[in-house]
């Protein structure tokens, strides 16, 4: 039987579509958590976690939403306020504006997680503050968990025990930290883990290695 040229002609491009749709290309894909109503959220960042301005003056905070595995999370709603619109108020990104003198918390939440920022409002300058952590460094499996502990102090050494500290790691795909400083390992390999109190910062080298095989 003499099959039409256009019957023809259909069934060459439905083969075309199906052998491309097979093709691997091995072009590499990565798999960014998407939550638009913030319920994959599990920790809310907030960088620098605690600033000192004069009336005023402005400070813009730093946001880093992750999930359960310290993975960024993209798309959730976050909503800013303040403790004390009178002493600071912040812009929906984040901007915050010191009035007057006083402490106000700037607290960002999305879904039912929240984190905050302590804003001192002073016409003092602000004291400079040195951050250590322990242990370090540090080595942990892939998959397990390793606590680190900041300790701060001012100028003169002595502790200062309500300094909130931000903290960050180089290399997510590596270790991830959350913001009470617990490390998770990722991956085997290499990645730096910073602590921030005020404008000082210090870090902790940490060495992933491959979790050990069940016997």
């Amino acid at each position: 039987m003499r099959v039409p040229r256009r019957a023809r002609l259909c069934a060459q491009l439905v083969i075309l579509a199906f052998t491309a749709s097979c093709i691997d290309t091995g072009a590499p894909t990565q798999d960014v958590p998407s939550s638009p109503d913030g319920s994959r959220v599990k920790w809310i960042l907030i960088d620098p976690a605690t600033a000192t301005v004069p009336p005023g003056g402005s400070v813009a905070l730093d946001l880093s939403l992750q999930d359960d595995a310290g993975r960024e999370v993209a798309g959730p709603a976050v909503t800013w306020a303040s403790s004390d619109t009178s002493v600071a108020t912040v812009t929906s990104d984040g901007v915050v504006t010191a009035h007057k003198t006083g402490t106000a918390n700037v607290t960002a939440s999305s879904g039912a997680r929240s984190a905050y920022s302590v804003i001192n409002v002073s016409t003092a300058p602000p004291p400079t503050l040195f951050v250590s952590i322990t242990p370090a460094p540090v080595q942990v499996a892939a998959h397990s968990t390793v606590q680190l502990f900041p300790s701060v102090t001012d100028g003169g050494g002595h502790i200062m025990p309500d300094v909130r500290v931000a903290w960050s790691s180089k290399d997510t795909t590596i270790a991830t930290v959350s913001a009470s400083g617990m490390v998770t390992g990722v991956k085997a390999g290499a990645t730096t883990v910073i602590a921030k109190a005020g404008t000082n910062s210090s870090s902790v080298s940490v060495t992933v290695v491959d979790a050990p095989q069940p016997t």
